[in-house]
């Protein structure tokens, strides 16, 4: 009898300390995924202040264009896609880290 409550005692240890690994181990997680999240939060903000900068300019370089010749607006206007290709360029790769 007290061999048997022995071995219960002994599974009962074994299952309190496996609960605890488990406990520890989905803290972990927790702790990793909140830090992932910020992480992304942070990106998201950078990202929505560049788009706002790149908006800004893309304005500025319309509104420069339409002032100007049509040899400058046509060079002005290619110079606002090609901003603008890079910025979406750079948004791509985010979004491809972020999915990693």
């Amino acid at each position: 009898l007290a061999e048997a409550a022995e071995q219960g005692q002994k599974r009962a240890e074994d299952e309190q300390l496996e609960l605890r690994q488990e406990l520890l181990s989905s803290r972990q997680r927790e702790a990793d995924l909140a830090d992932r999240v910020q992480a992304f939060e942070e990106v998201v903000a950078q990202a929505n202040a560049d788009r706002q900068l790149m908006l800004e300019q893309l304005d500025s370089l319309q509104a420069a264009a339409i002032s100007s010749g049509r040899e400058q607006q046509e060079l002005l206007i290619a110079e606002a896609r090609a901003q603008q290709e890079e910025f979406m360029m750079a948004e791509a790769r985010m979004q491809e880290e972020l999915s990693r």
